[in-house]
C-alpha cells in the first residue's frame, strides 16, 4: 500500500505544475494526465475558475487570516518491492484521485519515475467547478490515506509506511475482556499456561507455537498471534513488557525455573470487574435493541411495507430511483460543464481586454516592461488564452456574458434539486437496510448454529477462540436485547 500526502499550495501554482509535470521525471510527459482541464495550461485554468466563482457566489478568497490556498498537492509514494508498473500506477493514482474529488475538481496527476521508487503527483484546483464551492481540508489527510489503501490493497501491494494509532480507551480494553475477545488477555493466558507445562525456552516457544503464537526475537520479544487482527486491522503483536512486567525475556526465563510455578498466581484468574460496568452494559444494549426496533418499524410505515416479503422489493425501487437520480445529475453536470467553460473565457477575456489593449498600445522598452511585469503576464496569458478557447468554440467574444451565466445558474438549481432528492433517496435505502438486516438476525435467532463445545475450544488455536467468543457475545447481545423487550411488553 502506499504512503500519501497532502500539502496546501499558497503560491507559485505554476512552478508546482511545472515541477509536477518535468520531462525528465514524466518519461517525455506520456504519464501526465488533466481531469477537465489541459495539464500545460492547468494554472490559467485554475485561476479562471476562480474568477468564475467569484461571480458566482462572491469573493471568499480572503476569509479567515493568511494567504489564501490556490490549490492542493496529494503524493502517493508505493514500496519499491510491489514490482510495479509506471502505467499501472498512473492508473491507480487515477482512481485514487477521482474517488476523492468526486468529480468536482480540476486536477493534474503526474506520475514520477525518476526515483527509486514511483511515486504519483496529484495538483487539484481548491475551487470546485461544478458548485464553486472550497475543498475543506478537515479529517481529509486521513481519509485520503484510507481511500489510497483500499484501492492499493485491491491490487495487491504493500505498505510503504505505517502510520501510529491511537491507543484504546479504557473501557474499550475492559469490554474486549469482560467478552473475552481481547486478544491480549487471551496471549497472557496462554503465556502462563505454557510457562505452567515447560521448563525450558526451547520448549516454552514450541508450546506456544502449538496455540499459534510465535515470539519474534530482538531487544525485547514480541508476541505475535497468527490469524488474529488487532482493533486496527494489523498485525496481532506484542512486546512482551507490554504486557507485564512477568512477560519479559528475563522474567519468562526466571518464572521457568521456578520449581512451584504450578502454584503461581500468574495463572490466576483476574479479578472480576465493577458491577457498575456490567450493569451500564446491559442497559446500554437494551436501550440500543429498543432504539433499533423503534426505528425498524418508524421505517416499515413510512415506506408503507405491510410484510417482510415487501422489503426487497422497496429496496430494489429505491436503488433504481437513485440510479436514475445519479444518472440525471451526471448528464446535468456534463452538459453544464460546456457552459460553464463558456462563461469563464467570455469572463476573463471581458475582465482583462483592456489589460491586453494597453498592452497592444504600448511599443519598445515600456512593452516589454508591461508585458513582463508579474500581475500583467499572468492577465496577458489568461486573455490570449481565453480568447483561443472562445474561437475554438466558435463563440463571439464580443457577445455578453449574462445569457451564459443564466443558463449556467439554472442547470446549477436544477443539479441542486435533484442532488437533495438524492439524498433523501439514499437515506431511505439505508433506513430500510437496516431494517432488512434487524429482521434477518431475529430469523436467524430463531435457528442457532451449533457452536463448538468448550472442549473443542480449549484444543482450538488463539484466532478460533477469539472468533467463537466474538459469536458467543453477538448472540448473547440479541438475546439480552429479546428479552428486555418481551419484558416491557409484558409491563405495557
Amino acid at each position: 500500500m502506499a504512503y500519501v500526502k497532502l500539502r496546501k499550495i499558497k503560491s507559485s501554482l505554476k512552478k508546482a505544475l511545472d515541477y509536477i509535470e518535468d520531462p525528465k521525471k514524466t518519461d517525455g510527459q506520456i504519464l501526465v494526465t488533466g481531469f477537465q482541464v489541459n495539464p500545460t495550461m492547468a494554472s490559467v485554468e485554475f485561476k479562471m475558475t476562480e474568477l468564475m466563482a467569484q461571480d458566482m457566489v462572491g469573493d471568499y478568497s480572503r476569509c479567515g487570516s493568511g494567504s489564501p490556498t490556490l490549490a492542493y498537492h496529494m503524493i502517493q509514494s508505493f514500496a519499491p518491492w510491489d514490482k510495479l508498473t509506471p502505467e499501472r500506477a498512473h492508473e491507480l493514482g487515477q482512481k485514487w484521485a477521482n474517488e476523492i474529488l468526486d468529480g468536482r475538481f480540476e486536477y493534474v496527476i503526474s506520475t514520477h519515475v525518476n526515483k527509486g521508487h514511483i511515486h504519483n503527483h496529484v495538483i487539484f484546483n481548491s475551487v470546485s467547478f461544478v458548485d464553486y464551492k472550497k475543498f475543506h481540508i478537515y479529517n481529509d489527510v486521513e481519509q485520503i490515506d484510507k481511500i489510497s489503501n483500499k484501492i492499493c490493497e485491491n491490487a495487491g501491494l504493500h505498505f510503504t509506511k505505517e502510520r501510529q494509532g491511537i491507543s484504546a480507551r479504557n473501557y474499550k480494553e475492559w469490554a474486549h475482556w469482560k467478552a473475552g475477545t481481547s486478544w491480549k488477555a487471551a496471549m497472557q493466558h496462554s503465556i502462563n499456561q505454557a510457562i505452567k507445562k515447560t521448563s525450558d525456552y526451547e520448549s516454552f516457544k514450541k508450546e506456544l507455537e502449538k496455540d499459534g503464537i510465535e515470539i519474534l526475537e530482538g531487544a525485547r520479544i514480541t508476541f505475535h498471534a497468527k490469524g488474529v487482527e488487532s482493533k486496527n486491522g494489523r498485525a496481532a503483536k506484542c512486546r512482551g513488557d507490554r504486557i507485564g512486567v512477568d512477560y519479559t525475556k528475563e522474567r519468562i526465563l526466571e518464572r521457568l525455573s521456578e520449581p512451584n510455578k504450578n502454584a503461581s498466581s500468574h495463572n490466576e484468574p483476574l479479578p472480576s470487574p465493577e458491577p457498575f460496568y456490567d450493569k451500564w452494559e446491559a442497559r446500554r444494549e437494551n436501550i440500543k435493541a429498543i432504539k433499533e426496533m423503534a426505528s425498524a418499524l418508524t421505517t416499515l410505515r413510512s415506506e408503507n411495507i405491510e410484510h417482510v416479503g415487501a422489503i426487497d422489493e422497496q429496496l430494489e425501487a429505491l436503488l433504481r430511483r437513485a440510479s436514475e437520480l445519479k444518472s440525471e445529475i451526471q448528464l446535468l453536470i456534463t452538459e453544464g460543464k460546456k457552459y460553464k467553460d463558456i462563461s469563464k473565457y467570455l469572463l476573463s477575456y471581458s475582465e482583462f481586454l483592456p489589460v491586453r489593449m494597453e498592452a497592444d498600445r504600448l511599443s519598445g522598452a515600456e512593452r516589454k516592461k508591461f508585458v513582463n511585469s508579474f500581475s500583467h503576464a499572468s492577465e496577458l496569458s489568461m486573455f490570449d488564452y481565453a480568447a483561443k478557447q472562445l474561437n475554438a468554440l466558435g463563440i463571439d467574444p464580443s457577445m455578453g456574458v449574462t445569457k451564459a451565466l443564466q443558463k449556467v445558474e439554472k442547470q446549477d438549481e436544477r443539479i441542486a434539486t435533484l442532488t437533495a432528492a438524492l439524498r433523501e433517496v439514499e437515506r431511505r435505502v439505508e433506513g430500510v437496510r437496516a431494517t432488512k438486516k434487524l429482521f434477518m438476525e431475529r430469523q436467524a435467532n430463531r435457528h442457532p448454529r451449533p457452536q463448538p463445545s468448550p472442549d473443542e475450544l480449549k484444543r482450538a488455536p488463539l484466532s478460533e477462540r477469539i472468533s467463537a467468543a466474538k459469536k458467543k457475545v453477538a448472540k448473547d447481545k440479541r438475546k439480552r436485547a429479546a428479552e428486555s423487550k418481551e419484558s416491557q411488553e409484558r409491563e405495557r
